[in-house]
Order: structure tokens, then sequence, then C-alpha cells
């Protein structure tokens, strides 16, 4: 990692918005660079490990056939491919989309502590070559009306080949044929964008940087010339965070165009749907498409972060609220077969098909934004239970793969992506979630003259500030008690956050502090323990109060129902889904005498814990069926059910 060009892009970026604000500077608080965070949890190594192993299986120049075809007929060239594209998504109008996300988790995994000296060598000479590659598809372009222009989508007949932008013309004519006319041609673009900025911002790589602003150019000249019927036309298909990486480029560019990237990133905010859901209009969200409707709150935040302007970090912070109130299952996730639904229903639409993991990796990144802004626990809250609970959850250990959608009705297994098959978007933001773990642990602010250091999320790592070394050591299905030593400058505030989840009341520490706003603050101390006690904790849905889940401390439990009656089906394109349920329902009769309220009060008399091959066990005791649960992260290949109704 370039840390002096990483250093220099925050400071740019702060000087944009406060040039924006009167001086002032809009974030309280900024995570720390993952370079500067080792994770030494042995779950979350191999995590890391095997999705990095994954990637650099992949070969670059079957991504980079769709760039060479279009650059070349960009410019009138003959074209002969030494490799084939890959298939899936990637062989369909939609191709590129995962190629950005390959960008961004090669760039991470070189900054990564985790990542072998060889294998950050590895993909550094990846990116070198696919960035040189890019660099001459672009060129081929220059004096063409395709200027600056990128894209790998397929050219499926004559049509496209005349006009390799063709796509892009149907979404403003509203023509949304996924096969014949455009797929999502704007979520494509967003994700080769922010896959270049990523490159420029963990590597300090320039020439991405170039890619981008070129690319940048091509865009602006297209959306700013937009009226208002054909902005509404864009508006109806699918087009993801293009605020957002817009409002990202304006921030770090120096180019001529700069001006023209923040008029083209406000061409993409959906003002109406923004002011629908300030509002909190009953419903406001039902049908809508989850994954492309939350990077554009993501974008609404950008905004404020490039301009100061309060009204859109208004409507971002009143979607989050929407969404983790109204829309979110126990795990952080939310969402059925991609789509929000009715307000407060979510026991009627737990399927097969809940909780797309694009969805919860974009919550993540809204939620991190907004905590740097505030300061405010709650989205530090949300981010530590569906970063365990759904992102952690979505991967097989054993392959390094991830799952597309995580079912909520019961009795379904978990089902993988394959390697070099499939291509899902979920893929993509599989091997990104992968490949920076590390990402929000910590914190810094500063307050008095002093950095503060703030823990966030407890995972077992250690963070080197510059002035201090930070060891955590944690494993909370072990112990209650966070362990934390501090090697060289101890004089500064060591803040770590109260999880919602335990008793604010009953919490220990070894040394004295200060209790502030749900933090508690250590200062001038070498070594601190903090015990956060546990406790099983029932979580029902809005929609049927009767309809369980469970959570022990962070860890939200899921019941283990074996490997049998499990199939596999298809939905949508071509995702694999689990299509067989395990059970014939997921009804719990309570046997002991117990009211539903009053079991629930008891949770502790009414589960024995044991332990299997070190995995904490809690058997269900009192009722009408025998249910085993273990922490949802560990369920891997046996069907499971999070959700139980009781009566």
């Amino acid at each position: 990692m370039n840390v002096r060009k990483m250093t220099a892009v925050l400071f740019l970026f702060s000087g944009v918005t406060a040039a924006f604000s009167g001086g002032k500077e809009l974030k309280k608080i900024h995570a720390y660079e993952n370079e500067k965070i080792t994770l030494t949890d042995p779950y979350y190594i191999n995590a890391t490990e095997k999705v990095v192993a994954n990637v650099l299986s992949l070969d670059p120049e079957k991504f980079l056939a769709g760039f060479y075809e279009n650059a070349a007929y960009a410019c009138g060239e003959e074209i002969t491919l030494k490799k084939l594209r890959y298939g899936g998504w990637e062989n369909t109008l939609i191709g590129g989309h995962t190629f950005g996300h390959y960008l961004t988790a090669l760039a991470q995994s070189i900054v990564n502590p985790v990542v072998s000296d060889e294998k950050k060598a590895e993909c550094k000479k990846r990116l070198d070559f696919v960035i040189s590659e890019l660099e001459k598809c672009q060129k081929k372009t220059v004096g063409t009306k395709y200027e600056g222009y990128l894209f790998s989508a397929i050219l499926p007949d004559e049509s496209f080949k005349n006009k390799i932008d063709l796509q892009f013309d149907n979404v403003e004519k509203r023509q949304g044929d996924i096969v014949k006319q455009a797929g999502v041609p704007w979520y494509t673009m967003h994700k080769i964008l922010q896959g270049l900025l990523d490159v420029y911002t963990f590597t300090g790589d320039t020439r991405a940087l170039t890619l981008s602003e070129n690319l940048g150019k091509w865009i602006s000249r297209r959306v700013n010339a937009w009226d208002n019927k054909t902005r509404a036309n864009v508006f109806s298909i699918e087009y993801g965070g293009m605020n957002d990486v817009l409002y990202q480029l304006y921030a770090v560019s120096k180019c001529d165009a700069r001006e023209d990237f923040l008029k083209a990133a406000h061409q993409f905010d959906e003002d109406a749907l923004f002011l629908k859901v300030q509002k909190n209009t009953p419903n406001a969200m039902n049908n809508i498409h989850a994954n492309t409707t939350i990077p554009k709150f993501i974008g609404a935040m950008k905004r404020y972060e490039a301009t100061g302007d309060e009204v859109y970090l208004n409507y971002a912070k009143a979607f989050w609220t929407m969404v983790t109130k109204k829309h979110t299952y126990v795990t952080g996730g939310n969402s059925e077969n991609e789509h929000f639904g009715m307000d407060n229903v979510l026991a009627a639409e737990r399927t097969n098909i809940n909780n797309e993991t694009c969805n919860t990796f974009n919550m993540l990144k809204l939620s991190r934004g907004l905590f740097e802004i505030t300061g405010e626990k709650k989205y530090a809250d949300y981010y530590e239970n569906t970063y365990l609970n759904a992102i952690l959850a979505s991967q097989n250990p054993e392959t390094g793969c991830t799952m597309y959608f995580q079912p909520m009705a019961t009795g379904y297994q978990k089902v993988y992506t394959r390697v070099d098959k499939d291509f899902w978007c979920c893929t993509g933001t599989g091997w990104e979630n992968f490949t920076k773990l590390q990402d929000s642990i910590y914190y810094r602010s500063e307050e008095g003259g002093k950095e503060t250091v703030i823990v966030n999320n407890y995972v077992s790592s250690v963070l080197d500030a510059g002035f201090a070394k930070v060891k955590v050591d944690c494993n909370f299905l072990k112990s209650e008690t966070v362990k934390i030593k501090i090697e060289g400058d101890n004089s500064f505030c060591l803040k770590l956050r109260i999880p919602e989840w335990t008793d604010e009341t009953l919490v220990k520490t070894s040394a004295d502090c200060e209790k502030t706003d749900g933090f508690l603050c250590f200062k001038n101390k070498a070594e601190i323990e903090v015990t956060f006690p546990m406790e099983m904790k029932a979580f029902g849905l809005q929609d049927d109060e009767n309809t369980k889940a469970f959570k022990y401390g962070p860890y939200v439990l899921s019941a283990r129902l074996g490997t049998e009656n499990q199939e596999t089906g298809s939905v949508g394109m071509w995702v694999t889904t689990a299509s067989k349920k395990a059970v014939d329902n997921d009804d719990v009769k309570i046997t002991n005498g117990q009211t539903v309220e009053e079991f629930m009060k008891k949770l502790k008399q009414n589960f024995d814990r044991s332990e299997e091959n070190e995995i904490p066990v809690w058997t269900l005791k009192g009722c009408d069926r025998k249910l085993e649960f273990i922490p949802h992260y560990l369920q891997h290949k046996e069907s499971y059910g999070i959700y139980w109704r009781w009566n």
C-alpha cells in the first residue's frame, strides 16, 4: 500500500468537504486503514485466505475479453480473442459487473496484512496487467465518439456492434429486455468505475485514477445532456450507485472535468424517492428492488460528504432507519426475491430467497459512513450484528465460496456460488467482503488534540496506530471477557463500544473508565479486561410476535436439521437456490406448562448448553420437538431453522 498516497486521498476528500461546509470537517470519526489491522482469529484468517485463493484462480484475460471486443468495435478494428469470456452472468448484457468487484478484491488483498507476501505479489501482478490492458482498450477510443468508454458486456448482434453503447440508448428509451435490449448497464458501469477507484484508493496507482477520469468524462457527456423524461426513463431500470461512485470520483479528481462529475452524480440523485422515504410514507419501498435502492442512499450520503448538503444526509439517515426498523431480519439482512416488501411484513415473506447478500454488503457501507459522520452507536451496533450473522455466515469456510440468498424460511440449506461458473452479483460482493474482514473494527477521532482509538467490533486483531499497537483478544463463544494490551504510548483515550446485546449495568472492567454515549473510555492503561455479560434472547417479527429467533450475545442461532431432503433449483437469472424443506413446518408446541411469554423469559432454564467439536450447542427442552441450535455463522452443510413459530 502506498500510505502516502492514501493519506493524500483522505486529506483531499476532507479538503473538498470542508470547502463546501464553511471549513467544518463533516466526519467526526474515521476508520483506520485496512493495512494497519492484522486479524489474528484463525477463523477469519482462513476465510480471507480461501477467498484470495479463489480470486487468484480466476483468469484475468477471460474478464478482459469483453473489453477487448468493445474497444475493437469502437475503433473499427478486427479482433481475434486469445481467450473467450467467462460464462454465467459475465456472458450476458450484464457482463463486466463482477470484473469491478474483482478489481476491488485484488486491491484490498494487496493491503491486507493477513495475505502472504507471495499472494500479495501475485495480486499486484494481476492488477498491473489488467490496468495496463484497460489503458490499451481506452486508448483505442480516443478520437471516436466513444472516447473514454470502457465496457465489456456482450454485443449480441450487428446493431450492438455498430453502436457499442446501444444498451445505454435503450435504457434512455425505457427499453429493458435483458436479453435483446439492455441488461442493467448503469449498474454494471457503477461496478467497473468503483473497481477502478478502489485500485487507486488502496494502491495509489494513478493509472487507475486516469482511467476513472476518462471514463467519468464519457459518462458526464451522456448524462449531463438528459432532459427530465430521459432521466425518468433511466430511473425506471436498475442503475445501482452511480451517484455514489461519481461523488467519489469528484472528491479525488483534480482534472478539468471535475465539476462535470459533480453534476453527473446529481443527475442520478432520485429526489422523489428520497423525499418519500424521509417523510416516512407508509409502504414507501414496497416492491422496490433492494440492491439498486440501497446504493442510491449511499450516494445521498456521499453528496453530503462532497457538498455539505445536510438535506441529503437526512435522506440517508431516514432510509437507514426505515430499513432497519421495518424490513430487517434478526441477521441484519433484508428483502424477499431481491425486493423490499410492505412495512413490517417479515414473517409472511420468509422464503428460500430472502436476504440477498449484496443488500447486506451495501447496508454495511451505509452504516459505516453514517457512523463516521455522526458517531452514533446504533450504526456500529447494526454493523456488528450484520457483519457476524449475515456476512461471516455467508461463506463456506471449506471452499471460500459465498451465498446469494440467505433463506429465512425454516428447513433450507445454504447454497454457495461456484468459483468460475456463476458470476452472480453476490459472487463479486463476496470477494470484497472476505478480502476486507478487518474493515471497520477500529476507528479514530481527535478529542482535545489527542487521537482517540475506538474499538467498534470485537474480533481478535492487532491495530498498528503508529504511536501504539492495540492488541485485542476476544472470542465470545469461549469467554465473555475481552482482553486488550497496548504497546507504546498509552496516554490516548481508548474507547470500547458497549454492545447492544449486553446489560450495560453488569459490564465489568479491570480499570477505572468513563461511560459516554454507550462507550467506555480508558486512559493511560497498558492492559485492560472488560467483561460483557451474555445471555440468550428471543426476537419476534412485527407481523407475528410468536415467530421467534434466538441470539446468544451477538450470535444468531440456527437449529441443525440434517442433510437429508436437500435439493436445489433455480430462480431469476440462473441463480441456484435451495428448493426443498427438511421439515414440514416450523411449529413448536410448549409442553412444560409455560405460556410463550413465560417460556421466552426463562430461556436459560429452557435450553441445555453443551459443546461438540469446540462448537457450543444449545438443546431445547420442554417442547414437542428436539432442536439443537448452534451459532448460525458456523452452520454450513445442514439445513437450518432460524425462525420457529411458538404456541
